[in-house]
């Protein structure tokens, strides 16, 4: 398929090449978008073989994911699909969801680390992700297993609408948020996530991420908020 991959980045020298080096094994374009990074990502994801394009300041993941689809669906691009830059994404399970999205013709195809038996997923982080899972089940009416994972895959006329108003983390639960506002059709599909770590985390990491995560959500339900 004509497919874009769609990957922001903002500091990540560590993993965005050999990142792009794997995708470029099946992908011609792979798009990153260089969120006003101050290390060497940028270069790198060049190097290695990755279409650039560049923000001058850091303005937030949800941001760079609009430059992103906004450029792939100007190049007319039948299927877009979005992916960490951190290596935690598995290509076997991008291939494999670009097959779905054939298949059953949905408009959405999304990642779940939930489906998948070969997840060891840190047991705080557990907890905070089924939390995020309810609201957004409720929030939205839409059935779903996870609600903050980066790999998706679009059908591109799905998107033409799509307008980030969360340029940061939050912008997760917009795009499930548009998902239900316009009836996309969607479909999970199982996808194993590399933790760089999965030992038990400190009392005092579980309260940061317990931190980060309410200030996403509140964040999120303020912009609605106004929105309405």
């Amino acid at each position: 398929m004509n497919t874009a991959v769609i990957i922001p980045c903002y500091n990540e020298e560590e993993t965005i090449g050999v990142v792009v080096q794997e995708l470029r094994k099946f992908f011609s374009a792979v798009i990153v978008i260089d969120d006003g990074s101050l290390d060497s990502s940028a270069e790198l994801a060049t190097k290695t073989g990755a279409l650039v394009l560049r923000h001058k300041i850091n303005v937030g993941q949800g941001a760079a994911l609009q430059t992103g689809i906004t450029y792939a669906l100007s190049q007319n691009f039948t299927t877009i699909a979005t992916f960490d830059a951190d290596g935690q994404h598995q290509v076997s399970d991008l291939l494999s969801m670009i097959e779905a999205i054939q298949k059953t013709r949905m408009d959405v195809i999304l990642g779940s680390r939930f489906l998948s038996s070969l997840n060891n997923i840190p047991l705080h982080r557990r907890m905070i992700l089924k939390m995020g899972v309810l609201f957004t089940n409720l929030t939205t009416g839409l059935k779903l297993t996870d609600t903050h994972n980066g790999l998706r895959v679009f059908n591109a006329q799905s998107l033409k609408n799509l307008k980030f108003c969360e340029f940061r983390m939050s912008h997760a639960s917009e795009i499930l948020e548009y998902i239900a506002i316009y009836h996309l059709s969607y479909k999970e599909h199982p996808v194993t996530i590399t933790y760089a770590s999965c030992s038990s985390r400190s009392t005092t990491g579980l309260y940061q991420d317990m931190i980060r995560s309410a200030h996403i959500l509140f964040q999120f339900l303020v912009s609605k908020v106004i929105r309405t």
